[in-house]
């Protein structure tokens, strides 16, 4: 069932709407993720207008259990950016 849900993720893009977003963004992206790679986190930060890329070198898929200090220190300071 799991993989049912891949196969539906490939038919779901949405990049073309991205330049909608009008608020700070933060994109987090582990550097060694499998599923949505540096490649794509890049692809959307630079399609988002206001958007900042972390990258999280110790972490795949999961930054908020692999590096969640770092990643909590991140999004404080994205915050603090957006006033």
């Amino acid at each position: 069932m799991e993989f049912l849900a891949f196969e539906i993720l490939k038919e779901y893009d949405v990049r073309h709407q991205l330049q909608i977003i009008k608020i700070p963004t933060l994109v987090a992206c582990g550097e060694q993720d499998i599923i949505l790679s540096l490649k794509l986190s890049r692809e959307l930060s630079d399609n988002i207008l206001d958007a900042t890329l972390e990258t999280f070198s110790a972490s795949a898929d999961f930054p908020y259990v692999e590096q969640n200090t770092l990643l909590l220190d991140k999004i404080h300071e994205s915050l603090e950016r957006a006033g």
